[in-house]
């Protein structure tokens, strides 16, 4: 990986903790690499971004995690916590993170359009993603980012970059 997409990654990375920690007030911890395939037991969401071009992200969460992420959120306002709530707990999270994520790496540069977060079966991914995998009280977290040279020029031109 060149230098540009190892900033382009550390910089998605520090906003994915930094948009977790805030909305769950938990420690988000950076791991190595696990197949996604092999951690089971997880709840997933995807959220496609339609312009300036058309990707996908995608977020899965350990099912206790989540929970627990849910319970840690509403608990103040005396909710039960059920799987629609937790579910529209991983809808949230993925949907501001995007935002986030969107709005740092676009630099205002380019609007975009995203759909709506969806709930899926299975963590979604394609070879071209970049994906992180984070550890929360010891449970896994997962964040599939679009190609990073969406997010790039290779000459560091961002402010006129077309995607």
């Amino acid at each position: 990986m060149d230098r540009m997409l190892e900033q382009v990654s550390q910089q998605i990375e520090e906003i994915i903790i930094s948009t977790i920690e805030k909305m769950v007030f938990a420690e988000v911890n950076h791991c190595d690499y696990t197949d996604p395939e092999k951690i089971e037991n997880m709840i997933a969401a995807s959220l496609a971004l339609h312009e300036p071009v058309k990707k996908n992200f995608s977020l899965a969460i350990e099912r206790k995690l989540a929970f627990d992420m849910a319970d840690s959120l509403f608990s103040a306002y005396e909710k039960e916590v059920n799987e629609e709530l937790v579910n529209d707990t991983v809808l949230e999270m993925l949907n501001i993170t995007v935002g986030a994520v969107s709005t740092a790496l676009f630099n205002g540069n380019h609007d975009f359009k995203l759909g709506l977060p969806k709930i899926c079966d299975r963590f979604l991914h394609d070879p071209s993603m970049h994906i992180y995998h984070f550890k929360v009280d010891g449970r896994s977290l997962l964040f599939g980012s679009p190609d990073l040279r969406l997010f790039y020029t290779p000459n560091g031109d961002n402010e006129n970059r077309k995607p």
